[in-house]
């Protein structure tokens, strides 16, 4: 699945230009579709000094369209421009109250309840900048998400929506519960999270693809789950054609990457392992998200452990715990789950080594620890059971 970007490196980054540029005068920017910045600027990100030097001075944002004053000649002039030609709206970092940084801090060590209040706290104060409010209370319902707080996620979210009914960041809430749903398991709720995304204004071409995504995604888990080998050759055609239609479009990479999982994935239920493991390393070549690189060295454990040898399982394990050390930061709450269940059964696999039986315990405590109500702690607590 596609994932939103982690909520603590979102929000760290805020704390981190805070910090840098306590008491000086900036302005704004808006990130496009393509990746480009306005006003423009030569970084793959803004930095202080960009902020320093910006013009743009952001004054409300909604669904619908962005407003900002531009200065031109000393002169302010009033703009606006469509919401859906925006993916992100940057801030200058004086417009964030001293609190961000603490709900940030606290959020990064894993305090995701004293992140939440103070996120929170923040969108419910009516002093603080309207998008600054957004932001946080986008946050909060992240934090939530992060703690995996099952209900209480989508209160959060259904919090910042009626605090915003036409927040700017309503696409991204929905797609945040539909990408939180299916992670849990329950299609059902993250179809409904789809459908609410469709039915926004300004829906994007990405945004249909990714329903599309995540809509077959689903299909397929139905296939795996009946073993219908039509149903999987189905979702693999359909993978592969949102993967030809994205190919070589910037604004959809990461759409295209995911399909291309999809396609690997669908390629191993159909007991083409060679082909499925050939196009899992190849997305891992060539990836940098932490997410996609996640699934792709999951991919490739499990290709290795249907192999079914020691050998095999060896190298399914070191897929799986580098996935837990090098990629669990950003990657989803279900591909971090899974590479430490299936890395504490390589382990179990590997009883005669010395030291196994305690390590695939502790992996499999990990896993249930850190995602408790998950379909793969719940497979974790069964496979303990064979630890003698």
């Amino acid at each position: 699945m596609l994932r939103y970007r982690s909520a603590v490196s979102v929000a760290a980054a805020a704390a981190a230009l805070l910090a840098a540029c306590a008491g000086a005068f900036a302005g704004d920017f808006v990130q496009k579709k393509d990746g480009s910045f306005q006003p423009p600027l030569k970084s793959q990100t803004p930095g202080a000094q960009d902020y320093a030097s910006s013009t743009w001075s952001i004054t409300e944002a909604d669904i619908n369209e962005i407003k900002y004053t531009l200065v031109l000649n000393n002169k302010p002039i009033v703009q606006k421009m469509p919401a859906q030609e925006v993916t992100e709206i940057w801030l200058a970092p004086e417009r964030f109250p001293k609190d961000w940084k603490d709900a940030s801090d606290r959020l990064a060590s894993g305090d995701y309840n004293g992140a939440f209040g103070l996120f929170k706290a923040i969108g419910d104060a009516k002093q603080v900048h309207q998008v600054v409010r957004q932001k946080a209370l986008l946050a909060a319902a992240r934090s939530m998400a992060a703690a995996d707080a099952g209900p209480k996620v989508d209160e959060a979210y259904d919090y910042m929506l009626k605090a915003f009914p036409a927040t700017f960041y309503a696409r991204s809430a929905w797609k945040d519960r539909a990408n939180y749903w299916m992670d849990k398991g329950d299609e059902a709720k993250a179809l409904d999270a789809l459908k609410k995304l469709l039915l926004l204004p300004g829906v994007s071409d990405g945004d249909k693809m990714e329903a599309r995504l995540l809509q077959n995604t689903v299909s397929m888990r139905k296939a795996v789950v009946a073993k219908d080998a039509a149903a999987l050759q189905k979702c693999h055609d359909e993978y592969k054609a949102i993967a030809a239609e994205t190919s070589g479009r910037k604004e959809l990479v990461d759409v295209n990457r995911m399909a291309r999982l999809g396609m690997a994935s669908a390629l191993l239920e159909l007991n083409n392992p060679k082909e499925a493991k050939s196009l899992f390393q190849e997305i891992a070549d060539t990836a940098q998200d932490n997410g996609v690189l996640a699934a792709a060295f999951n991919g490739l454990g499990e290709c290795w452990f249907r192999q079914g040898t020691p050998e095999a399982f060896a190298e399914a394990r070191l897929c799986f715990l580098r996935t837990v050390t090098m990629y669990s930061e950003g990657a989803s709450a279900e591909q971090v789950a899974k590479a430490l269940c299936f890395a504490g059964e390589c382990f179990w696999k590997l009883s005669s080594e010395e030291g196994s039986s305690a390590n695939a315990r502790k992996e499999f405590d990990d896993c249930i620890r850190r995602f408790p109500n998950s379909p793969w702690a719940k497979k974790a607590r069964q496979l303990k059971l064979n630890i003698k």
